[in-house]
């Protein structure tokens, strides 16, 4: 029951992620972070895995319909909306993409299942160097690949280690930039910093996007029938699959590429098939959502930032992941991540309309309405470690930061925050052991 419920609640959080432009996993887990902290750990990561699945199937409702990115893997979409091809064969793209994803979950859910026995048996080897050797990849290809310059990227990143750093060191028994403040001494809380520099810049932005939608009349309509549809683009749901696949493993930039890297790679060989081209990039996205999940689910490693504020969240609830107390529940998880897989392709592809005509309905009020949300979220959290007045300190001082330099992308910061802690505990345990 507490699965069942889990996948509900991830089914219809998956479905704002993917609708609503600028709102993001990170955003929807801060959002939901007062429901997990009171839930098990089995609950928090299967409401993860279903809304991040899910949100793969929405994202390109908005974007053909209101040509506005539902998130940055619909890039290539909106990119390729500019064809006049895909202008004239609406309907069919939106079912491909649909059923594109659907497949891309099976095969990817497959590939998961052939892992399980090999990975669950090394889980304890692996730890240690696993998330050591991520989290320099990931810090690599964070300053790297980010839309900042180099330079402004690595600043960015090391103040966000620096404020990550704040507080008292356990295991080096010092404290950081603490001004003898006694609230200071705990660090600086995760979930009204992230939400001030990362979610409330990214609702502005979703405000700017939606405010100017229209109520529209949207025509849908397939100009062949679904089996032909898809036999004429079964072999580009398959390779785009197996590429988004081992994209999503790839720490920091691994989902968020796969759309584009697919994308560039049916380009090549489908270079004239405006149609094929969507159906890879929209594919690859669901499976990387689901290749993300390896570290996360064997490991108890985070690879992108939404993982890494999951297990930000876990420790509010006094949880901390443990596969041992995961590995009697993942069979069933995976029964019901594939049953919502079923239900969101269901949905994205019948209830087009009824979507679009509710982003259109309420365009000025749902940025309002998260906003509130979240500020309430983060009052709730902050009432219940009895620091109410630290926390909301915390959320208006960083999202001052984050509006001031809303036209950088703060995910070096985001990133360097939330790594620093484990990062040097893992160092210190290497160094410890070997030199």
């Amino acid at each position: 029951m507490d699965l069942t419920i889990a996948t509900i609640i991830g089914i219809f959080a998956g479905i704002l992620v993917g609708l609503l432009p600028g709102f993001g996993m990170s955003t929807c887990l801060l959002l939901f972070s007062p429901i997990l902290i009171s839930q098990s750990l089995v609950f928090c990561i299967m409401f993860y895995c279903v809304a991040s699945s899910t949100s793969q199937y929405f994202g390109s409702i908005t974007t053909l319909a209101l040509k506005i990115p539902g998130e940055t893997t619909s890039l290539p979409l909106l990119e390729l909306m500019k064809d006049q091809r895909i202008q004239n064969r609406i309907g069919d793209v939106y079912f491909l993409t649909s059923f594109g994803s659907f497949s891309a979950s099976l095969i990817s859910a497959v590939l998961i299942l052939i892992s399980f026995e090999y990975l669950s048996s090394i889980t304890t080897y692996l730890k240690t160097y696993a998330i050591f050797a991520c989290s320099l990849i990931g810090f690599i290809l964070c300053i790297l690949f980010s839309e900042n310059k180099i330079f402004v990227s690595l600043l960015l990143f090391i103040f966000g280690w620096i404020v990550g750093k704040i507080g008292y060191d356990i295991s080096t028994n010092e404290n950081f930039l603490t001004f003898d403040n006694v609230y200071l001494y705990g660090g600086i809380p995760t979930l009204p910093i992230i939400m001030g520099i990362y979610a409330i810049p990214g609702l502005f932005k979703m405000f700017s996007y939606v405010r100017s939608v229209e109520k529209q009349n949207i025509e849908i309509y397939l100009t062949e029938r679904k089996s032909v549809l898809i036999l004429k683009n079964w072999k580009t749901m398959v390779v785009s699959s197996f590429v988004g696949f081992i994209m999503g493993l790839i720490p920091y930039i691994g989902n968020g590429m796969s759309s584009y890297t697919s994308y560039l790679l049916d380009k090549k060989t489908n270079k004239n098939d405006a149609i094929s081209n969507a159906v890879a990039s929209e594919t690859a996205n669901n499976s990387a959502n689901l290749s993300v999940l390896i570290p996360l689910l064997f490991l108890g490693i985070a690879i992108i930032p939404s993982e890494y504020l999951l297990l930000e969240i876990l420790p509010l609830g006094n949880k901390a992941f443990s596969f041992s107390l995961m590995q009697p529940y993942l069979l069933s998880m995976f029964i019901l991540l594939m049953i919502s897989n079923v239900v969101s392709f269901y949905f994205s592809w019948n209830c087009v309309r009824p979507f679009i005509r509710m982003i259109s309905s309420f365009n000025n009020t749902i940025p309002l309405v998260i906003i509130l949300t979240i500020v309430s979220c983060v009052g709730y959290i902050g009432g219940e470690y009895q620091q109410f007045q630290y926390y909301m300190i915390v959320l208006l001082a960083s999202s001052i930061f984050g509006l001031l330099f809303r036209n950088f992308d703060l995910l070096p910061f985001a990133y360097a925050f939330m790594l620093q802690n484990n990062f040097e505990q893992i160092l210190y345990r290497l160094l410890k052991l070997y030199f």
